[in-house]
């Protein structure tokens, strides 16, 4: 397909239209990379700025996605993220017919500042445990958490995610055999560089922000978590089944 320059359509747009129609008609997949703004110029036979607006307009549709230093991607489908009483990773992204699987970034043990210290119900200053998880989802990353758990409760607990892998088989192993969640608080904000360089999303794009509290079957908090998912790969559901 070619831009017609006898219409009144403007060039950006026409450039949209026929890159969304090979999209749709499977030339260009999801997750395929696009060619380069500066291959789209020659083939159209336009600059690059008509280029970018048209790209630019597809991004804002959410049709492709743009990552800081690797190009235009054509997105994947929108994963729907459960969130109830009963939240669990692994569980909600296999009901999307997907394989995920997590990455340790880092473990370490930290003196609670007021706000964790509030969250997990523990005096300002107590050792906390911190495991932060970068989490992929059919190989693209969707979400970089940190997982704070009370030290003293769980001494155990970063040798029991490195045998386990999961957060649920890690705290069973120590002695937590259920949790439910009592409170998520959902926000947005712009990446932070590592984030965006871990995460490979773009850098001028909100992250979805989701701050939680797990608790145990006597009603006592185990784990604050703060987790950045990249919003245009995730669509947060909020099961109300539970609530009376």
């Amino acid at each position: 397909m070619t831009i017609q320059r006898s219409v009144n359509t403007p060039l950006w747009r026409q450039i949209a239209q026929i890159l969304q129609s090979e999209i749709d008609g499977g030339t260009l997949p999801a997750g395929s990379r696009l060619p380069t703004e500066a291959e789209l110029a020659k083939r159209f036979e336009v600059n690059r700025h008509t280029v970018r607006q048209g790209l630019a307009y597809l991004e804002s549709r959410s049709v492709i996605r743009t990552e800081q230093g690797r190009g235009s991607f054509v997105n994947e489908p929108v994963i729907d993220y459960t969130i109830g009483t009963r939240t669990r990773f692994t569980e909600n992204i296999a009901q999307n017919m997907s394989y995920a699987n997590a990455r340790l970034i880092e473990c370490k043990v930290e003196r609670a500042e007021i706000g964790i210290a509030n969250a997990l119900e523990v005096p300002v200053g107590e050792r906390t445990l911190v495991l932060t998880l970068l989490r992929v989802v059919d190989g693209r990353p969707l979400s970089l958490a940190d997982h704070h758990f009370p030290h003293a409760r769980f001494p155990g607990l970063e040798d029991a995610y490195r045998r386990h892998q999961t957060v649920t088989g890690a705290l069973a192993a120590c002695g937590c055999n259920d949790y439910e969640r009592r409170e998520t608080r959902i926000g947005a904000r712009m990446p932070k560089p590592l984030e965006a360089n871990l995460l490979e999303c773009n850098r001028h794009k909100p992250l979805l922000i989701t701050e939680s509290i797990n608790v145990d079957t006597s009603g006592q908090t185990i784990e604050f978590g703060v987790a950045a998912f990249v919003s245009d790969r995730i669509q947060l559901v909020v099961d109300q089944s539970a609530e009376p």
